[in-house]
């Protein structure tokens, strides 16, 4: 959140709202809602669903999906070209466990854990790069 704040080029010192809807495997960040307003000096909203009609900038996290209603300061223009940005580091690192776990060499060599744990980040980033492609396609 502060990254985006940043990117946006929003006052450090401007209180926001930041909604946030957790994942299901993150319940427990609903206890850090005070550490998280005071670390991105934001009046923080856990919500089981967005508003779809407010201006908006998301942040996608494995945590969760947080959304900062921006009205006029955000330029959709940058905000798309972030998202763009953000969407090729996962390609890129979709392609990477993709590669590996196609690498016969690391299939044999390496301990089952570790190869689930790959498979595990291969899904996170699909689930990642088609919120961003959704966020994409709402702006």
């Amino acid at each position: 959140v502060r990254n985006t704040r940043a990117e946006l080029n929003v006052i450090p010192s401007k209180t926001i709202t930041l909604y946030f809807k957790a994942d299901e495997k993150f319940a427990d960040i609903l206890s850090a809602q005070a550490y998280i307003g005071k670390l991105a000096n934001a009046e923080v909203v856990f919500v089981k669903a967005f508003d779809k009609e407010q201006k908006i900038v998301s942040v996608i996290t494995e945590a969760g999906e947080a959304q900062i209603p921006m009205g006029d300061l955000v330029d959709f223009g940058k905000e798309k070209e972030r998202i763009q940005k953000e969407l090729s580091n996962i390609e890129s690192e979709i392609s990477r466990a993709k590669n590996k776990l196609n690498n016969q060499g690391f299939l044999a060599k390496a301990p089952a854990q570790l190869i689930e744990e790959e498979k595990q980040k291969l899904v996170n980033f699909e689930e990642l790069k088609q919120k961003l492609l959704a966020r994409i396609n709402e702006l």
